[in-house]
């Protein structure tokens, strides 16, 4: 029948599961190591700036949908079957310690703050709203990336190690003081609203087409 928290929670390491029929997390700032949402769609409408965290793996053959506003917060593994982040507005960070696999799907903003390195699967991924690279490092690895926002690379590092797929920019991109763009891979970018570097580029051999 769902979950809101409108005061504390801690979780635990056990399992929360969403089940039987489709239902919503609300309140504030949440945290709950592991949750796995059973053939139901699970709406996040957690708005705080905290967010709705699921700080060691989302699972399960249901579907978690953001609501208007909602944060998400993913610090382990996200092998849910659907993940819908159309809504506008909406954030889905990806925070984890270690390496973490970007769900293909479309987001609204997207954000990678972790320690680790986060790499994109050979899907498409693709963002409504805006990119931001706070920390650790995005490998956009052979996939499909469009970003209609502006791309921020504030304190991590975008690397590319593919040869292959196709990365457009629709918005500026801007490489930050403490941040680092390089394509290992030579792979070739289209931009749309420009580049502005403040930080450090390794523009590797593609061709960089505006």
């Amino acid at each position: 029948g769902g979950l809101t928290n409108n005061g504390s929670l801690t979780s635990g390491a056990g399992t929360y599961t969403f089940h039987t029929n489709s239902q919503a997390i609300g309140g504030v700032a949440t945290t709950i190591q592991n949750v796995t949402v059973t053939t139901v769609t699970l709406t996040n409408n957690i708005t705080a700036s905290g967010g709705f965290v699921v700080s060691t793996a989302l699972a399960g053959t249901g579907g978690v949908t953001q609501g208007t506003s909602a944060v998400l917060k993913l610090g382990g593994t996200s092998g849910i079957t659907t993940l819908t982040a159309t809504a506008n507005p909406n954030t889905v960070e990806y925070n984890g310690a270690g390496a973490q696999t970007i769900k293909a799907t479309t987001y609204h903003h997207l954000t990678i703050n972790d320690s680790g390195t986060t790499a994109s699967n050979t899907g498409t991924v693709v963002t409504n709203g805006d990119l931001t690279i706070s920390s650790g490092t995005f490998n956009m690895s052979t996939g499909t990336i469009t970003i209609s926002g502006v791309t921020n690379v504030n304190g991590g590092t975008l690397d590319d190690s593919s040869t292959t797929g196709t990365d457009t920019f629709v918005g500026l991109v801007t490489i930050g003081g403490s941040g680092t763009w390089t394509s290992t891979g030579g792979e070739s970018y289209t931009f749309r609203g420009g580049l502005t570097n403040n930080g450090s580029l390794t523009s590797g051999a593609g061709t960089y087409t505006f």
